[in-house]
């Protein structure tokens, strides 16, 4: 289970459905979720990047006022969808602060953590998307 809300899209899965909002469209694209080993997600970073990635530290940089570890992954299989991904790590409490993904079209994509809550407990409400009645729904179960 996961939800992403970015400045443009959000992402949502319950770990059955996944819904994809995309604020300039007013859309939600809704699917099943479907894990597929060369797709991005939150848990292929946290929990599957040992086992999917080869790691080397980089060097040690400033971000925001914090120290933090800039750690380069290369993906294990060369047919991922993702070539390298850089994952910037803070040394008090080490958690990411920021992530960088390169994929095979060489597009980077870059996500900037603003807050992260540890053990929280969410209500499962937060990981179904409901769209209001002004956007549109496509519906591909």
């Amino acid at each position: 289970k996961f939800r992403i809300a970015m400045e443009h899209q959000t992402i949502v899965t319950d770990g059955k459905t996944v819904w994809l909002y995309s604020r300039a469209n007013n859309q939600v694209l809704i699917d099943y979720y479907k894990d597929d080993a060369q797709s991005f997600s939150p848990e292929k970073i946290l929990l599957r990047a040992p086992d999917n990635f080869y790691s080397t530290f980089l060097r040690k940089e400033q971000f925001n006022g914090d120290t933090l570890a800039l750690i380069k992954l290369t993906p294990k299989e060369e047919r991922s969808q993702i070539t390298s991904m850089k994952i910037w790590i803070d040394s008090k409490d080490s958690l990411m602060k920021k992530v960088e993904l390169t994929d095979a079209s060489n597009n980077i994509t870059s996500y900037i953590i603003s807050s992260i809550t540890v053990n929280a407990k969410v209500a499962d409400e937060m990981f179904q998307y409901v769209p209001d009645k002004t956007t549109e729904v496509i519906d591909l179960r």
